[in-house]
């Protein structure tokens, strides 16, 4: 008998009694099967958990069933074009076929391709053989997403996406057993085909997704057979939402129109160019015969985050009705700089009805605010968009409806402050003023500077034929004529104090009319019935004036219907309706301040508006429709009113803007004309906010 090759205890207990002779000994060994049971593999599925960009094994293990605020892992919509073929990585939808996905991926793509996937890693699991490997996801969240080999260039799509699943209900596995190896495991690909909220047909994606991985030992089907699983173990991830700028984050690239040779005035984008070290490139081919072309209107800029801090730039097509014939779409600037991610969604191409507050409490990426601008929230597809992403919303809804155009630009805009004072918020709120451009040009009249021109202009149809302006003296602007042709103005002999009400002897009449809004140095009063030609009964301190005294011989005249429908009420249809001073105090003292946590730092500016039937559009060049960046506020600029050099309505410009960015005066009235200014004339792509994660706005 040799000795074994590995010598046993056995073996040295029976060695003495084998060298005995001549004795013979029989032994007689009885043999069972020994309890030896191999380890089953280790089941361990991994995401980035503690969102460090690295996937971990003990790290990422706490909370990877749920997703938090403070911890959960993420992915986001690879939406960008990272081959440079001309259409998003991840996959494409039939512009008139919505549930009709006409491309999606096969593989990764080159350039940051890997960087916009998230990481799947299966810890290496000891021991593959014997035994399978499955992912199991609901049917809906598989339509959502794709799942990759692996996240370097030309790893192949092994499961997902729309086409594949848009039918499938219920549950469903892939066997990944292949991928699976047993000393490394292996880290599959995953990334976003659809954003939170989007729709189609009656599916909702609610942005989050569960990844299972299931092992069992092995059969000869493809199918989980819970009988033989051995463990299980499952994570979840949520998609990344799309996140819009404020005016005070930095510009990087402005998008400026620019003028087609038919039609005047100088072009925006080069007149900005030349006072911004921010890149500018023109677009928008701008032409009365091409309609409404305005780079604000066609599309928003945002960002998405991805795993690794960066943050991707994100074209929003609105999808505005005249698409097709624009000089640059959405679309083309996307195809032309693949660096953006591209998505649509329908806001009737009213981008200019779209502002982000500044951070406020609460709000770390500030509030998205629109207008009501005719849309019905409950359908329309851009501000849904907004309420899924859960970091901007709820939306601020401020009325609109009562501008011609209809959209939140006409009359207000954030800008940041330069410094900030103790106490005082880092952005100031910028708001159209009716009332100081009507007390701008009372205070000219009242110091005898009425026939100081201002250009001033309209456009109710949108054609060249439609156009009307003209410079015309502040006195016809401001001052009532009758239908006899007098103007209706004169001066004071004396006043007899009655308490809230007066008796006024004129020196001339002025044929006031009765309920006439008067003016009579800094104080508004209101025309009573009864008196004569030259003696009337007036309310005093109206539309907010306090009662002051005043001087024999001081002018008193009537304001002009366009002046006091301007600063109070009008009548339409026999009904009372305010017009756009009572319009905006109501929006921004009873929605937006409110909404912005109570307080805001008002700079008003001086706009007077013009009515076609019950819509208000700009008369005098609207400062609040500004452009922010690189530190200044691009606004169009107003020929008069001016006195010795100084234009008294820039000048009430700068006194607003003290503080917070630069104004600079460009000629945008070929705009104006067409109903925009600088602001619905350009576009912005902006840089996020420094420090800001977005879940750290998740609500």
């Amino acid at each position: 008998m040799l000795p074994p090759s590995t010598p046993s205890t056995a073996w040295f207990f029976l060695q003495p009694l084998l060298e005995r002779k001549p004795h013979t000994l029989v032994v007689s060994v009885v043999f069972r099967e020994a309890d030896v049971v191999e380890s089953p593999p280790k089941v361990d599925l991994d995401v980035d958990t503690d969102r460090n960009d690295s996937v971990d094994n003990q790290a990422d293990e706490d909370g990877e069933e749920t997703w938090l605020k403070t911890r959960g892992a993420n992915f986001i919509v690879n939406c960008d074009d990272d081959d440079g073929d001309g259409r998003p990585d991840a996959i494409v939808f039939d512009e008139n076929v919505r549930d009709l996905a006409v491309y999606e991926s096969g593989q990764v793509k080159g350039g940051d391709d890997a960087q916009e996937m998230a990481a799947l890693k299966i810890q290496a699991p000891a021991v593959t053989i014997g035994y399978q490997f499955f992912l199991r996801m609901s049917a809906d969240d598989l339509k959502s997403v794709h799942i990759y080999e692996g996240r370097q260039s030309g790893k192949k799509r092994i499961w997902g996406g729309w086409k594949e699943n848009a039918n499938q209900t219920g549950t469903l596995v892939k066997d990944i057993t292949q991928y699976v190896s047993e000393s490394s495991g292996v880290e599959l690909a995953l990334e976003g085909c659809l954003f939170a909220g989007q729709k189609i047909n009656s599916y909702t994606f609610d942005g989050e997704v569960e990844v299972e991985l299931v092992v069992q030992a092995a059969t000869d089907a493809t199918a989980i057979d819970d009988a033989k699983v051995v463990g299980t173990d499952k994570v979840k991830l949520r998609v990344a939402p799309v996140v819009f700028a404020w005016n005070g984050q930095t510009a990087e690239k402005i998008y400026a129109t620019v003028s087609s040779g038919v039609f005047f005035g100088p072009d925006l984008s080069n007149q900005i160019d030349a006072q911004t070290s921010v890149p500018v490139e023109e677009v928008a081919l701008f032409r009365f015969d091409l309609g409404n072309i305005w780079p604000q209107d066609y599309l928003e800029f945002g960002r998405m985050q991805k795993n690794d801090g960066s943050w991707m730039p994100v074209i929003v097509d609105l999808a505005h009705f005249d698409a097709a014939e624009v000089y640059d779409s959405p679309a083309a600037i996307a195809q032309r700089e693949p660096v953006y991610g591209y998505l649509k969604r329908d806001h009737r191409g009213n981008g200019g009805d779209v502002e982000t507050t500044p951070p406020i409490t609460n709000y770390p990426l500030g509030r998205v605010v629109t207008g009501s601008a005719g849309l019905d929230a409950q359908t329309d597809e851009f501000r849904i968009f907004v309420e899924a992403q859960r970091v901007q919303g709820p939306i601020i809804e401020l009325d609109t409806d009562w501008l011609l155009v209809g959209h939140i630009d006409e009359f207000m805009s954030f800008v940041p402050k330069s410094f900030v004072p103790t106490g005082s918020s880092d952005w100031a709120l910028i708001v159209a003023s009716p009332r100081m451009a009507v007390d701008t040009l009372c205070l000219l009249e009242n110091t005898g500077a009425g026939s100081t021109t201002l250009r001033v202009g309209y456009n109710f149809g949108g054609t060249s034929s439609s156009t009307v302006e003209e410079e015309i003296t502040v006195e016809e602007i401001l001052v009532s004529q009758h239908w006899s042709g007098l103007v209706q103005k004169t001066t004071l002999v004396s006043l007899t104090d009655l308490g809230n009400q007066a008796v006024l002897e004129l020196a001339t009449s002025a044929f006031f009319d009765e309920g006439a809004i008067l003016r009579m140095g800094d104080e508004f009063l209101k025309v009573q019935p009864g008196g004569s030609s030259t003696t009337i009964t007036v309310d005093r301190a109206q539309l907010g004036t306090t009662k002051t005294t005043h001087s024999a011989g001081v002018l008193v005249y009537q304001l002009s219907t366009v002046a006091t429908e301007n600063i109070d009420t009008y009548l339409a249809d026999q009904k009372v309706v305010p017009g756009p001073q009572l319009s905006i105090d109501s929006q921004i003292n009873n929605k937006l301040i409110p909404a912005l946590g109570g307080t805001a730092d008002v700079r008003k500016v001086p706009v007077l508006y013009i009515r076609n039937g019950t819509k208000w559009t700009a008369y005098t060049s609207n400062f609040a429709n500004c452009l922010v960046a690189d530190g200044k506020a691009f606004m169009p600029e107003s020929i008069g009113p001016t006195i010795q050099s100084l234009n008294w309505f820039h000048n009430q410009v700068d006194i607003s803007f003290q503080g917070t960015v630069t104004p600079l005066f460009v000629d945008t009235w070929a705009l104006h004309l067409l109903e925009g200014e600088a602001h619905c004339g350009s576009n912005t792509r902006r840089a996020p906010i420094p420090g800001v994660n977005w879940w750290d706005a998740w609500r």
